[in-house]
């Protein structure tokens, strides 16, 4: 073993590392050996989230600990090819990842939160139109309200529907890539975060889930047809990015990256 090969008088440190990520690997791969490849998704969620309160890998890991992050994801991939290994990585590299990467201080901050709630996530990308375009293809908006001060998802046609969203079926938040649009005004797509379920399993009012035919994984989208204030569809998301400069304050972009930063930080 690695640990074995280390003198203490040379290097404490290193000896104490090592002796550490070796028991870490062990643990993980039991933990990666039990898991059954066929479970289905409803049994898949629950092993996941079991997995995710044991805090054997943290969802900062992908920063503070790239090699234990990359030696989660062999040993899962030596025996769970399918299902499994593809909800995991949603969950780590795409759902977590995402807030991680793109996210504020306050952002990042919100992930030791829902790590100790084993809260579940999803990715939407990919849109129903985009065919291999997924990601250059965006078409589900995100249009911010500056007198409700919140963004508005919306999908303005069968074909920006998101589609072939892993984990869709069983998420209870989900990070959503829309095009910002501000005062009329295209900005690109932004990720946002906003809620998919509540506690109770229901879904967010104004978010449908269709099972997609041909792959074992459902398609997400928000009705069409955002108009009303008082309308279900209208769902408010927090913008995920760091707080503006000083110089963006002035701008209707600024305005709308304050907002999303005081409601992500806030916790709303």
């Amino acid at each position: 073993m690695l640990f074995r090969s280390l003198e203490r008088s040379e290097d404490e440190g290193a000896y104490e590392a090592a002796v550490f990520d070796s028991f870490w690997r062990k643990e993980f791969e039991a933990v990666a050996e039990a898991i059954d490849p066929s479970l289905s998704p409803e049994r898949s969620a629950a092993v996941l989230r079991d997995l995710i309160g044991r805090n054997l890998l943290s969802y900062t890991d992908m920063r503070d600990n790239p090699e234990r992050f990359f030696e989660a994801h062999r040993l899962l991939s030596k025996r769970l090819v399918g299902g499994f290994g593809i909800r995991f990585t949603v969950q780590y590299n795409l759902f977590a990842g995402s807030i991680l990467g793109l996210g504020g201080e306050a952002q990042v901050a919100t992930l030791g939160q829902l790590q100790r709630e084993r809260t579940l996530g999803c990715f939407a990308l990919t849109e129903k139109g985009a065919g291999v375009n997924s990601g250059l293809v965006v078409n589900t908006t995100a249009i911010w309200d500056p007198v409700a001060r919140n963004f508005v998802l919306h999908t303005p046609d069968e074909l920006a529907r998101k589609a072939w969203i892993s984990q869709g079926l069983t998420a209870s938040q989900m990070v959503v890539i829309a095009d910002l649009i501000v005062a009329g005004k295209s900005h690109g797509p932004h990720a946002f975060l906003m809620p998919l379920r509540d506690e109770h399993g229901q879904l967010t009012p104004g978010v449908q889930v269709g099972d997609m035919a041909a792959k074992p994984w459902p398609t997400i989208s928000t009705t069409p047809g955002l108009s009303s204030t008082k309308s279900p569809s209208r769902r408010r998301a927090c913008w995920i990015g760091s707080a503006p400069s000083r110089a963006q304050t002035s701008t209707s972009l600024g305005a709308a990256r304050r907002c999303a930063w005081r409601s992500s930080a806030s916790g709303s």
